[in-house]
């Protein structure tokens, strides 16, 4: 999600549409690519990025502000992952407007944020 600071708009953009040329692209690079670019919010539904050392911790050295859908989001129906994200969109959109909060969240399968 691409942040525009001036009127507070935002763009969600899906990850290979940002990076179409690069299907296979690794976690690792395309947060050091969105690094580079700044003012980017991550939001996915691929839990192992907290468990996997060197993604966490490029996750955390990246300085974005990210948000991840836990309880096997990705295995669930469409339907039921809309569901979510669009319950879980107005706390996505008032965290990341609030510099003061935590940069990292957990969104659990009740859309209840937890520190990450």
């Amino acid at each position: 999600m691409k942040q525009d600071d001036e009127d507070a708009d935002y763009e969600v953009i899906h990850l290979l549409d940002k990076f179409p040329s690069e299907t296979n692209i690794s976690d690792i690079d395309y947060i050091n690519q969105l690094k580079q670019e700044g003012d980017w919010i991550i939001i996915t539904g691929d839990e192992r990025i907290l468990s996997n050392r060197r993604e966490r911790r490029t996750l955390i050295e990246s300085e974005l502000r990210y948000f991840v859908f836990v309880s096997k989001y990705p295995n669930k129906l469409i339907y039921e992952q809309a569901r979510r994200f669009i319950t879980a969109w107005p706390e996505i959109l008032r965290i990341s407007q609030d510099q003061s909060t935590d940069r990292r969240w957990r969104i659990n399968k009740n859309c209840k944020f937890l520190s990450a």
